[in-house]
C-alpha cells in the first residue's frame, strides 16, 4: 500500500511596503492551496507589532500551532528598508528557531504578478515596466520583454543562492532619466506597452506613454501569488537557512551613505 505524503504547512509575507500580505497554505510537489490571507495596513510606526499580529491571526485561522509550520516564505524587496528588515529578520528568527527552511521571493516581483497574469492571459505579448518608489527622486523598477518573463521572476541568483529568475527579467533602482531609458533598450521596437505605476506613469516621455495599453491592471502583492512563488522555488528544491537570506535593498541605506562619506563614525569593536 502506498503512503500518502502529507502535505506541508508553509506561512508567509511581503512587508515591503504599507499594504502587506500575510498568507497560510499547504502544498505538496504536486500543487498548492491558500488556506488564510490577511492583508494588514503597515505603518512605520507599528511594522512590527501589526506583522506579528497578522501571523497570530492567521495562525488561529488555520487551527495551527507555529510549531506545526514546515516552510516560511518572504518577501526580500525591493521596497521600504523598514518593512524589509522586519519581515526578514521576523522570518530568520522563527526559520532558525524552528529549524525550518525559507522560500525567499522578489517583492516588486510578486506585485507585477497579478498584471503579468492578466496580460498574459488575453495574449498580450509586450514588454512590461513594473516600478515602485523608492523616494528621494528614484524608483525600483523590474523589466520584462513580456508577460512571462515577469512570471518567471522569483528570486535572482546571488552568491550563496542558485535563484529562479527570468534571463530577460532586470531589476534595479534609478532616476526616471535612467528608468525610461533602461525600458526602452526592451521596449524599442514595440508598438504597446505595459507600465505598472500610476505615479510614474505621469512622469515618463510621451514616447513610452504613447504606447502604453489603456487596460487597468492590477499592482498589489496577493497571498495567492506570494504562495505560487515560494511554490514554484520548493519544487526545485530550492531554499535558503536561515542565515544566507539576505535584503534585497538594491541601493545603500542612509547610515550606509553618510558611513561611506565620514559624516558618521564606524562603531568600535568589542574587545575580544
Amino acid at each position: 500500500m502506498n503512503s500518502q505524503v502529507l502535505p506541508q504547512k508553509i506561512i508567509g509575507w511581503d512587508t515591503s511596503s504599507l499594504n502587506g500580505v500575510i498568507v497560510a497554505g499547504e502544498w505538496t510537489d504536486q500543487s498548492f492551496r491558500v488556506i488564510e490571507t490577511i492583508r494588514p495596513s503597515l505603518q512605520r510606526s507599528s511594522h512590527s507589532e501589526r506583522l506579528l499580529w497578522a501571523i497570530d491571526s492567521v495562525l488561529k485561522s488555520c487551527a495551527w500551532k507555529i510549531e506545526d509550520v514546515d516552510g516560511i516564505a518572504v518577501g526580500v524587496g525591493p521596497g521600504s528598508f523598514t518593512g524589509i528588515r522586519i519581515g526578514l529578520v521576523t522570518a530568520k528568527t522563527l526559520a532558525q528557531v524552528l529549524g525550518k527552511p525559507i522560500y525567499p521571493i522578489s517583492s516588486l516581483a510578486l506585485s507585477a504578478r497579478p498584471a503579468a497574469r492578466t496580460l498574459h492571459k488575453t495574449g498580450h505579448s509586450i514588454p512590461v515596466l513594473a516600478t515602485s518608489n523608492a523616494a528621494k527622486g528614484e524608483h525600483y523598477f523590474l523589466i520584462g520583454k513580456n508577460a512571462e518573463s515577469i512570471l518567471n521572476c522569483i528570486h535572482p541568483q546571488t552568491h550563496d543562492f542558485t535563484g529562479l529568475w527570468s534571463p530577460d527579467g532586470v531589476e534595479g533602482v534609478g532616476t526616471v532619466h535612467e528608468v525610461a531609458k533602461a525600458f526602452e533598450q526592451s521596449a524599442e521596437h514595440a508598438v504597446e506597452v505595459a507600465v505598472l505605476d500610476g505615479d510614474l506613469k505621469k512622469l515618463l516621455p510621451e514616447a513610452i506613454l504613447s504606447r502604453q495599453i489603456p487596460q487597468d491592471l492590477k499592482f498589489e502583492a496577493l497571498g495567492q501569488d506570494l504562495m505560487e512563488m515560494a511554490w514554484q522555488l520548493f519544487r526545485r528544491g530550492l531554499f535558503c537557512r536561515f542565515d544566507s537570506v539576505h535584503p534585497r535593498y538594491l541601493r545603500d541605506s542612509d547610515a550606509e551613505v553618510r558611513l561611506k562619506k565620514g559624516i558618521i563614525a564606524r562603531a568600535p569593536l568589542s574587545p575580544s
